[in-house]
């Protein structure tokens, strides 16, 4: 059953009968999405302990709870809101702008062209532009302790080896939920941004934003303890993205012949520590890879997405998709190692420094 939210969310309730075929790993599965019905790869992530779950189809980006795992939320919104009709056409929903509950796992299937892409609804502008225009105080509000206490954003860069002389060079931003009454009190659009860590996203269609919660983060809690506190009924998404979205990267003018592609903010950021330049890595951000955003200098392409199942099954996309468009472009295969160190750039940056990513300094050092 399918139902709207008031802020226009589309959920897909379902039955654990609805799921098919399914792969399980802790407390996540993994199997064929019921709502487009794809068929050829297993698209939607379920965590098991809440009942919610994603669809990574670019297509479908369907977000589902599964009643039996969660029976409380599923009855309370089945009362609270009134069914709506399934489109025929998953395209036709309005863009989501929540992520999924992983972090910025790669869409299973080949995505739109950035020419299809729905325009943002009007509370989506309006948010957008609200960031956008306070953007100069709120990177002001991650160092300056005369605007707010900004020790709990610093303190968590801190935590994942992040220098804050990154966090400055790359614009991240910062909106304390004090400094949410004190300068925007008419702005309600940036309530649910407070406590975020944000990061400018730059397309084509637009400059944006991807905002990573802070919520009852303390020095004593790792990064698994806090993505499931964030996995918890009532608590804010872990991650937020404005419409229009985009990537995380240096402006596309600045970019030179060679570029290393990545999933999350932090694997951008963790290179940046260990000493490559800002124009040689672009992170993703969960937005779908448009061969024709990259710019036409670019002749290398090292694909260094996470190191999971699903990071190599994208990568593997990815050279089909790159190739396609382009097969004078050099591409180079570099996953993070299954050695037990991380399954990601940023946690082996964080865990080992630049032993960690040994593999992708080599990697880059063979370009030409």
């Amino acid at each position: 059953m399918r139902i709207q939210t008031k802020n226009g969310k589309i959920i897909d309730v379902l039955l654990e009968s609805d799921l098919g075929d399914c792969k399980a790993s802790g407390d996540r599965i993994r199997t064929y999405c019921p709502v487009h019905k794809g068929d050829h790869q297993k698209s939607l992530s379920i965590n098991r302990s809440t009942g919610w779950g994603s669809c990574f189809n670019a297509s479908c980006k369907a977000t589902v709870l599964i009643r039996e795992f969660n029976p409380e939320t599923a009855e309370q919104l089945l009362r609270k809101y009134q069914p709506v009709a399934i489109e025929s056409d998953p395209l036709e929903r309005e863009e989501r702008t929540e992520e999924p509950e992983e972090e910025f796992e790669p869409e299973p299937e080949q995505p739109r062209k950035a020419s299809a892409a729905r325009p943002p609804i009007h509370w989506q502008q309006d948010e957008c532009a609200g960031l956008l225009k306070q953007n100069d105080l709120l990177c002001q509000a991650l160092f300056d302790y005369r605007l707010a206490d900004c020790w709990q954003a610093q303190a968590y860069l801190e935590s994942r080896s992040i220098p804050l002389e990154i966090a400055d060079q790359e614009r991240l931003a910062y909106l304390p939920r004090e400094l949410l009454g004190q300068f925007f009190p008419d702005q309600p659009a940036l309530a649910r941004w407070s406590e975020r860590l944000l990061f400018p996203l730059t397309s084509p269609t637009g400059r944006g934003f991807a905002g990573r919660s802070l919520w009852r983060w303390q020095l004593h809690i790792d990064e698994v303890t806090h993505k499931a506190m964030l996995d918890q009924p009532g608590a804010p998404p872990r991650w937020l993205k404005t419409n229009p979205a985009g990537w995380f990267c240096a402006p596309p003018v600045e970019v030179g012949d060679r570029v290393i592609l990545v999933e999350g903010p932090f694997d951008r950021l963790a290179l940046l520590a260990a000493g490559f330049a800002s124009n040689e890595v672009v992170a993703l951000v969960g937005t779908a890879l448009q061969p024709d955003w990259l710019p036409e200098p670019v002749r290398h392409i090292v694909l260094a997405l996470d190191g999971d199942e699903a990071g190599i099954a994208s990568i593997l996309r990815l050279v089909e998709l790159i190739s396609d468009d382009d097969n004078s472009r050099e591409l180079y295969l570099c996953p993070p190692p299954r050695d037990q160190r991380g399954k990601d750039w940023s946690e082996r940056w964080n865990r080992y420094g630049a032993d960690g990513l040994a593999e992708l300094l080599s990697t880059f050092d063979l370009i030409p």
